[in-house]
């Protein structure tokens, strides 16, 4: 993909072990690329399953490494307590974690708030320059599956413009939020997100 597209952004989803997630960071540092890293740490899904092997050498190198190479990381709650090694249970809590992942390197952080138990639903992103708290009425709905990783992706579409990381995160928030209005339950578990036109 490198040799026959002009890429003009990377989002990293679900990687299953630390040795592709090292392979994924060398292959990307070769190519030397100058565009919006987009790094979304999947290691607990929606349903409370962890997807992540050799967990504890895995956030290690996302530590050590990867918040100095991607431009922005998305993880939500569970994964945020597991980078930080702390408890989130409110929203000032999700601003400290913020602030700790954002001290470790030189990523931004946009740390999604679903997974908190309030009527509103709340989402941080910490930059370089600001924190910014965004809010909107929870939908009461079981069908969330892929709303975070779907998230890190219109993240990374709207960032390919060279669009403002607050707006960039507005636009990719609002996106979500029509697709969560419109999901859809096929069969048994989580529903996923429906189509919407843009």
């Amino acid at each position: 993909m490198l040799t026959d597209f002009k890429i003009s952004a990377v989002k990293i989803g679900m990687v299953g072990n630390l040795e592709t997630l090292k392979e994924i960071q060398h292959t990307l540092k070769k190519a030397k690329l100058n565009i919006p890293i987009i790094f979304d740490p999947v290691m607990v899904a929606t349903s409370g399953d962890k997807l992540l092997k050799e967990t504890k050498k895995t956030i290690e190198f996302i530590r050590d490494e990867f918040l100095n190479f991607a431009s922005i990381i998305t993880p939500n709650i569970p994964e945020a307590e597991q980078l930080c090694s702390m408890k989130i249970n409110n929203l000032d809590d999700m601003v400290i974690a913020c602030n700790m992942l954002k001290k470790l390197g030189k990523a931004n952080v946009l740390l999604k708030g679903g997974h908190l138990d309030d009527e509103m639903l709340h989402d941080v992103l910490q930059t370089s320059k600001h924190i910014k708290i965004y809010k909107s009425p929870k939908i009461k709905t079981q069908n969330t599956h892929g709303s975070g990783c779907s998230l890190a992706s219109a993240l990374a579409c709207n960032l390919t413009d060279k669009t403002d990381y607050v707006e960039a995160v507005a636009s990719a928030r609002k996106y979500i939020y029509k697709a969560i209005q419109n999901s859809v339950k096929p069969g048994s578990g989580h529903g996923t997100l429906g189509n919407i036109r843009t």
